[in-house]
Order: C-alpha cells, then sequence, then structure tokens
C-alpha cells in the first residue's frame, strides 16, 4: 500500500517537496498537495509585476495541469488546522489521512500592532496585491490629471526598509515614470517615501551595500526616512514616531512577516512566535517526528544561527526534506542527513538597469547584476513548470560561480 504524503502549501519549498518526492519515490507514495489557491505566484518578482515589466501569466504556474503530469493529487482549499495526534489535514467539509506531512503554509504580514495599518495599507504577499497596488496607483494618477491633485494624491509611502522594501520602491518609481508621462504630471509632483526602523536600508547586508542602496535612492529622487518606525496609519496618512505626519493616498506595508496562523494554531509549546515550528536537525517539527517544514513556517533549533529565509532557502530545505522523508520509507532512518545551510548570494533589483550582488563579504553592483537575476528567475520558473531534473543542480552551480568571484577578488587584493 502506497505511503500517504500531503503537502500543506505549495509556495517554493511546497512545490519543490511535492515533485521531488513523487520524482524520488514514485509509485510506492501517494502525494497529495493542498493550497488555498489554484496556481503558483513567482513572488520574488512581485515588485516587477507592479511595474508592468512582466506580466501575470509569466509568473504563475497552474497547479492542477503541472501536478496531473507527475501523478501528483492537488486539492484546492483553505486549511482549516490539522490534528497532529490522528494524521490528519482538516479541509472545510472533510480531513486528509497522511502517513507524512510536510508543512510550507508561509507566513502572514506582520503589522507588529501598528494602529490602523492593517486597514489603511497594501499588503505585498501575492499576484493580486501587486496588481492592486498597481491599479490603484493608476487610478490616482489618472484622476489628478482630469479633476486636479489633492494632498497625497501623488505621493506613495512604502513602510519597511528590507529587500522587499528596497526592490518595491524603486519598481514603483519605473511605474511612475511612465503614469506621469501618461498623465501629463511632472516629476516634481510626485513623491516615493520610504520609511524604515532600523538606521540603514537593507538590514542584514553588509554597511557598504546599506549605503549604496541609500545612495541610488537620492539619485533616483526617492525619499528616505530611516531609524523613524511608524507610530499609526491613517487613511490617507503615516504618522511617524516622531510625530511627523506624511500625507499619502498609496500606502504600503513591507514591514515584516510572522509565520502562518496555520503553524501558530498548531505549535502549542513547541512553537516560536517570531520563528514558527521547533523543528529538530532533519527539519522535523519536534512534537510529531512525521510532520516536516519548510519555509518561513518553522526553524531548526539545532542551529545557534538561522539563516535568512528566501525562496532559495525553501528549496534548499524541501531537498533535505524529500531525502529525509525518503530514508524513512525505505528503512534507512540513519543515512538521514542533517540540515546544514549553505550561503546564498544575494541579489537585489533596484529598478531597470540597477542590481546589487552581496556574497562573502564581497559585493558588485551594476546592469549585469540585474540581467543575472532576471536570469536566476527564468531558471526557477522553469525548474517548476517543467520539472527539468537537471535545475535542480542550477543552485550548486550559482554559488560555485559566486565563489570563484570571491576567490578571485580576495586574491586581488
Amino acid at each position: 500500500m502506497a505511503v500517504r504524503i500531503v503537502i500543506a502549501g505549495c509556495g517554493f519549498g511546497g512545490m519543490a517537496a511535492a515533485l521531488g518526492l513523487k520524482r524520488r519515490l514514485g509509485q510506492s507514495a501517494r502525494i497529495i498537495a493542498i493550497d488555498k489557491t489554484g496556481r503558483f505566484d513567482y513572488h520574488a518578482t512581485l515588485p516587477e509585476l507592479v511595474s508592468g515589466k512582466v506580466t501575470e501569466d509569466e509568473i504563475t504556474i497552474g497547479y492542477q495541469a503541472l501536478f496531473s503530469q507527475h501523478g501528483i493529487e492537488f486539492t484546492e482549499s483553505e486549511i482549516s488546522g490539522i490534528d497532529w495526534r490522528k494524521k490528519r489535514v482538516l479541509l472545510p467539509g472533510r480531513a486528509v489521512r497522511y502517513d507524512y506531512l510536510v508543512l510550507a503554509v508561509g507566513s502572514q504580514t506582520d503589522f507588529y500592532g501598528v494602529p490602523g495599518a492593517r486597514e489603511n495599507a497594501f499588503e505585498f504577499k501575492s499576484d493580486s496585491d501587486a496588481l492592486a497596488i498597481r491599479s490603484h496607483v493608476g487610478k490616482m494618477f489618472k484622476s489628478c490629471k482630469i479633476s486636479g491633485k489633492t494632498a497625497g494624491d501623488t505621493c506613495i509611502v512604502v513602510v519597511g526598509g528590507g529587500l522587499t522594501g528596497v526592490e518595491l520602491a524603486t519598481d514603483l518609481k519605473d511605474l511612475l515614470d511612465k503614469v506621469c508621462a501618461q498623465c501629463g504630471i511632472p516629476g516634481n509632483e510626485r513623491e516615493i517615501v520610504l520609511v524604515g526602523r532600523s538606521k540603514h536600508l537593507s538590514p542584514g547586508f553588509s554597511e557598504e551595500v546599506g549605503k549604496f542602496c541609500e545612495e541610488y535612492f537620492k539619485k533616483q529622487g526617492i525619499t528616505l526616512l530611516l531609524g523613524n518606525p511608524v507610530a499609526r496609519v491613517g487613511k490617507g496618512c503615516v504618522v511617524l514616531q516622531d510625530g511627523r505626519k506624511i500625507k499619502a493616498k498609496t500606502i504600503v506595508w513591507c514591514a515584516g512577516i510572522r509565520p502562518s496562523r496555520l503553524a501558530e494554531e498548531l505549535g502549542g509549546k513547541n512553537y516560536n512566535d517570531r520563528c514558527g515550528l521547533v523543528l529538530n536537525k532533519y527539519l522535523q517539527w519536534i512534537a510529531s517526528p512525521s510532520i516536516f517544514a519548510v519555509g518561513d513556517c518553522g526553524y531548526c533549533s539545532a542551529m545557534e544561527v538561522q539563516p535568512t529565509l528566501t525562496a532559495m532557502r525553501a528549496i534548499e530545505q524541501a531537498d533535505y526534506v524529500v531525502h529525509n522523508i525518503a530514508c524513512e520509507i525505505q528503512g534507512r532512518p540513519n543515512r538521514k542527513m542533517q540540515y546544514s545551510p549553505r550561503v546564498f548570494p544575494a541579489l537585489i533589483s533596484l529598478g531597470r538597469g540597477m542590481g546589487v550582488m552581496s556574497y562573502q563579504g564581497i559585493w558588485a553592483a551594476g546592469r549585469h547584476i540585474s540581467w543575472f537575476k532576471k536570469i536566476t528567475h527564468h531558471i526557477h520558473l522553469a525548474r517548476f513548470r517543467h520539472d527539468w531534473e537537471f535545475l535542480e543542480y542550477f543552485d550548486e552551480l550559482f554559488v560555485s560561480l559566486m565563489e570563484l568571484i570571491y576567490i578571485v577578488s580576495v586574491r586581488g587584493k
């Protein structure tokens, strides 16, 4: 009888786990994938969806068509909860039994209890969020052309100075270049403001990278208000901790995430408010070894320093989970691999014609980095869309290339 493996959530980690397990186990496993939407959104390109550099069809993959090609069952449904003692995933009106569960339900926006943020700011977690922002900006600027400008109509505030906020702000600048030209609005009458809690942009990257981004923002006419957290978000305004008030009809919240509601409800005492489910060195939830987790919903408690969670990290974790589940099913538990994260290069897009790469203490910037990031996006999409097995080695080749650049740079000093 085939082993039942349920994949809860089909983002980067869930998709990689589902395809990898089916390829590894074949007919000996029944893979059941569940997601609340019917398609995969390539989240790393959402800022470009806002600016119109990519289309929705280019960055989405339909689950049903993809999974059916590989003999994977797919159910589009919200997940109500998980009964881990009875090994059941609870859906509205029914339950799905599992022998192994891969939890890949991602994260939710964290508003940190800031009054009015949830009600008055756009979230930025999906293609529908990106398209809603794009549509809203277009309507605001067109209304200015027809009815005249009022306070805040042409001001956009992005809250959050991390990677998402930085990339979104620069792509919004590219969008406004087009919209203002179409509406006949002078460039000096529009404003993009990025508000960050930290004193520098891109916390987590080197100080040099942060300074480069800040200088680039100034050249692009993007206003930076750093080290001054948001105290309140009103309808059409943002109030900062020092009392400053910014009038803006478009406010986007990119200030942080927290583990999903499902992981929070499941975890109990084996859960961390900031990091999610407590996992062992094999990425199994410590309360139930039949549950594995990848991505934003859990963390490996055996590690003193947690790696930055990115799409590449979720795919990497999925590869470990595929191997470890296969070892258990095939009666080789002693062959399981302890999770050991690699150091991945960080690529930041700064809008049209500019990107930054940071790796092992070195960094570079330029148009070529921007194109390199686009190529990595296309390759990852091809890996999922066509399940091209050889592309699983792309991440290793990518890291090896960066390591070569690093060695050459060190020797050249």
